[in-house]
């Protein structure tokens, strides 16, 4: 075999996991080049009257995130739109199964000409957040769209 064991190994990792780490999200890391965005668990803060899903936008140039709260509609058919400073394009969420259960059923993310659908796409996977396990949608996806 011409390219060994690791080159093996390295082909079943998912996409996320290939990439050189150049900075990290808290997650793990991350190359030059790409954001990170994380779909946690439904939460209803003391003074929100409608739940929403939460949106962690992870930059090179702020590690710590920028935080963006979508609210669910009750046909679970809403779009959300943010933007980031340091993003030349805006980040479109759709949280679908998030606004009702912990369930990533749905949760679809726009960005420039890139298309993620949470639960199906290589880019993203299950992470622990907050302390439990498995509770959150991430995705690596290059800021240049």
């Amino acid at each position: 075999m011409k390219f060994g064991l690791l080159s093996s190994l390295l082909i079943g990792l998912p996409f996320a996991s290939q990439l050189v780490s150049a900075w990290s999200d808290g997650t793990g890391g991350i190359a030059s080049g790409y954001f990170s965005i994380k779909v946690p668990q439904v939460g209803k803060g003391s003074y929100e009257p409608y739940e929403y899903v939460h949106a962690m936008v992870y930059t090179e140039g702020n590690s710590d995130g920028y935080l963006f709260k979508c609210v669910c509609a009750a046909d679970n058919e809403n779009w959300c739109y943010f933007t980031a400073p340091d993003l030349p394009y805006g980040v479109s969420l759709h949280p679908g199964d998030r606004c009702f259960s912990d369930d990533d059923n749905g949760v679809q993310i726009k960005y420039g000409a890139q298309y993620l659908d949470a639960p199906k796409d290589s880019r993203c996977s299950k992470i622990d957040y907050g302390g439990f396990t498995n509770t959150a949608a991430r995705c690596i996806i290059p800021v240049g769209g």
